[in-house]
């Protein structure tokens, strides 16, 4: 029962500084109501037998515990989540036990949340162009000006890496997780990140042009530089102009990354505020309390970024 799963999950968290190659724990669950003398007495030995043979190994019950009730479909819970994953693995003492775990919890994430990645439309004709349905697909979205606050910080991540296609593969995966709301420009961050995937490290604007091009994004690529420029010409975000350099460029993209963050974090948390209000239960508060927690994380952050150096 739910209690049972409690307690395991504690006795699991508490056996990690513990664990060691071939020194572990199981967990073998018996019905609900019972416990090992009635099960014994009811069903036999065998049957208890049964139970400790298909008992469930400690990563499985420490993931289930991490996950269970726990909504993840944002990518601000999804951080929250690989940050507690993070802490428990953190408890093992022994390396490569927990260089184990980790690679296990990793699994487990990307199966349960990572969508499978879309792969950019290369294009079958001659030269790598794109089809003119790609265009199209495109195109139907004309990144206009921005009307909003997260709009403008969508449009300007991009920008900061279309300006500065080298850095792309190292921030590939805060770009990937990054919420985008415009169906064009998610399309257009798929590509980004595709190019991440199969560009070599030191792809410069012409690798990046070609990708683009072939994936039919390269008019509305331009189109989005276009949107984001002051009347004299210049983007508006002075790092995510071309002649910015390369270390302004990745500290103005990642600072943006996390004002986006946190913009989605005050938006989760005053639905959970407005869902509590409505249904006064352990759910709904234990959601709010995770958002608050991990809202002053990413205060803490913020302000370590922030804070001059020593």
């Amino acid at each position: 029962d739910a209690a049972g799963w409690n307690a395991a999950a504690r006795a699991a968290e508490r056996a990690l500084p513990l664990l060691a190659p071939g020194r572990s724990l199981a967990f073998a669950f018996l019905p609900e109501g019972e416990d090992p003398d009635s099960l014994v007495a009811r069903a036999g030995a065998a049957a208890m037998r049964a139970r400790l043979a298909d008992a469930v190994p400690l990563v499985e019950v420490l993931w289930r515990g991490l996950t269970a009730g726990r909504r993840a479909a944002t990518p601000e819970r999804r951080a929250a989540l690989r940050q507690e994953i993070d802490r428990k693995v953190a408890g093992i003492a022994d390396g490569r036990v927990r260089a184990d775990y980790a690679q296990a919890f990793r699994a487990r994430f990307d199966a349960a949340y990572r969508a499978p990645r879309r792969r950019a439309v290369w294009g079958a004709a001659a030269g790598g162009a794109a089809s003119s349905a790609a265009r199209r697909a495109f195109l139907q979205e004309e990144p206009a000006a921005p009307p909003d606050e997260g709009a403008r910080r969508e449009r300007t991540m991009l920008a900061a890496l279309l300006t500065h296609p080298r850095l792309i593969p190292d921030l590939a995966e805060e770009l990937a997780e990054a919420e985008i709301r415009a169906d064009g420009l998610r399309r257009l961050r798929d590509v980004l990140v595709d190019f991440a995937a199969s560009a070599a490290e030191d792809a410069g604007p012409e690798a990046l042009r070609a990708a683009l091009e072939a994936a039919g994004a390269l008019e509305y690529a331009g189109a989005l530089l276009a949107s984001g420029r002051w009347d004299g010409g210049q983007l508006a975000e002075s790092f995510a102009r071309a002649d910015s350099p390369d270390d302004a460029a990745r500290e103005g993209f990642l600072h943006l990354v996390r004002r986006h963050r946190r913009a989605g974090l005050e938006a989760d948390l005053e639905a959970a505020e407005a869902a509590l209000s409505e249904r006064m239960d352990a759910e709904a508060l234990a959601l709010l309390v995770r958002l608050r927690h991990q809202l002053d994380s990413a205060d803490r952050a913020e302000w370590a970024d922030s804070a001059p150096a020593a």
